[in-house]
């Protein structure tokens, strides 16, 4: 019957550690930080596709501005 009763308490202690340790995690600063770190990677990821679309624009109108020069230079 005493074994019995410590499993019981010592299952119960663990859950109550396990809770203890949960909570203090998600309020440490390691979770903000994790959010600050998603939220830098979101923006630099528009940032990314942003540059990307105006070097695209870019590409175009140096192509368009060279085959403008090609048929100046045949005439």
């Amino acid at each position: 019957m005493a074994i019995f009763l410590w499993l019981i308490f010592t299952a119960i202690s663990c859950f109550v550690l396990y809770l203890i340790v949960r909570t203090a995690i998600d309020h440490a600063s390691i979770s903000s930080l994790n959010e600050d770190f998603r939220s830098l990677q979101h923006q630099m990821n528009r940032h990314h596709q942003e540059m990307m679309k105006q070097m695209e624009m870019l590409r175009q109108a140096i192509t368009d501005s060279n085959k403008g020069n090609n048929v100046d230079k045949s005439v």
